[in-house]
């Protein structure tokens, strides 16, 4: 974290998830609910604004706020929401502490373990946006699909677009078109997976497979050496095999 910044930021990044976390869970109020999350939105902003936090900082904060709150108002169970509160205090701290680069040049080889994990987190936070789109819609059946469907291409997009500048130091016009296709992909595959007589979390985890499989090669092809595709083939076709099996299986769980 930039030394001009002063050292209460990482702490209270830290603390802040837990805090509103658990105030949802112990005053399951509406008017809680909306105060706490403004206050941590706006506490966001104001490290974006006036301490100048990197903007791929707030917006994986972001991210990972709309993710909790989405788990959290869904699941039922008193010990998963509990785990969730203390499990947002770890994801947290590694965003405070460690998702700013520490190198000069992001790309450092020194940086790949963390860069891994900032990838996992974004998978993790399309997965949840997944899963509350498909409970909206599974709760509301009225409620207008094509909206939502949208808002997931949208969001995908943008959690692919994260992942890529996680690898390469392009500009954002340069990977728009590739945003863009990955965007209309998860829009057509959403309208597929609502027709799938499953619960929203297992549709959530085979969109968010899919799109993991579809913003991956995309990353290939955009790096330097493109796809290997002698090198692919045995990973295409596990993941074909094991998808197929998912699908069989899953209705049973």
């Amino acid at each position: 974290m930039n030394p001009k910044r002063p050292a209460w930021i990482r702490i209270a990044s830290t603390m802040s998830a837990p805090t509103v976390l658990f105030l949802v869970t112990v005053f399951p109020n509406p008017y809680v609910f909306g105060v706490s999350l403004t206050l941590w939105f706006g506490f966001f902003l104001l490290l974006q604004f006036k301490y100048h936090v990197p903007r791929h900082q707030t917006a994986l904060n972001f991210m990972t706020v709309l993710s909790f709150l989405t788990l959290l108002l869904l699941v039922e169970t008193v010990w998963l929401r509990w785990f969730f509160v203390i499990i947002s205090t770890i994801v947290f701290f590694f965003i405070a502490y460690w998702s700013e680069p520490r190198l000069e040049h992001a790309i450092h080889i020194k940086e790949k373990p963390l860069r891994r994990m900032m990838m996992m987190l974004y998978v993790f936070n399309v997965y949840a946006f997944f899963v509350g789109l498909f409970a909206l819609y599974l709760y509301f059946p009225r409620f207008p699909f094509a909206f939502l469907s949208i808002a997931g291409g949208a969001y995908a997009g943008v959690g692919a677009f994260m992942i890529w500048s996680l690898y390469f130091k392009f500009t954002a016009d340069k990977l728009f078109i590739w945003t863009l296709i990955v965007a209309l992909c998860v829009v057509e595959l959403m309208w597929v997976m609502k027709l799938l007589p499953f619960g929203y979390l297992a549709l959530g985890f085979l969109l968010v497979w899919l799109w993991y499989m579809i913003q991956l090669f995309a990353r290939f092809h955009l790096s330097p050496k493109g796809i290997l595709w002698k090198k692919q083939i045995g990973f295409l076709i596990t993941n074909g095999i094991l998808f197929v099996l998912v699908l069989y299986f899953i209705r049973w769980i």
